[in-house]
């Protein structure tokens, strides 16, 4: 599914969202879902809304996000490795609407 929206919107489109709540489950049939088998995921970006729940529910609090988009592993680490590394986390609370914090590929 998604590499087929990638493919009929190339022109029009310059990045697509793949937009996931932060702490839940991301499972390889999740991936399926979201992504399907093929290319088109280089040009997404992961946005993890309810980021402000990382800083609540980390334990370490010297992690960044970086730090923890590293750490990942299974079907969330693999979307995010085909996303080449781009990755949002998004503050539901904040007042001023901004993004928490990213991660990117040097480009």
């Amino acid at each position: 599914m998604f590499q087929n929206v990638v493919e009929d919107n190339l022109d029009s489109a310059h990045i697509f969202l793949i937009v996931r709540c932060y702490g839940e489950r991301f499972t390889e049939e999740d991936q399926a879902k979201t992504c399907g088998q093929g290319s088109g995921t280089e040009h997404a970006v992961v946005v993890l809304s309810y980021g402000d729940n990382f800083v609540r529910n980390t334990e370490d609090d010297n992690l960044t996000f970086s730090q923890w988009c590293e750490n990942q592993s299974g079907a969330l680490a693999d979307l995010w490795t085909r996303c080449e590394k781009w990755a949002l986390s998004a503050d539901n609370r904040a007042l001023d609407g901004r993004f928490k914090d990213y991660v990117g590929a040097d480009k």
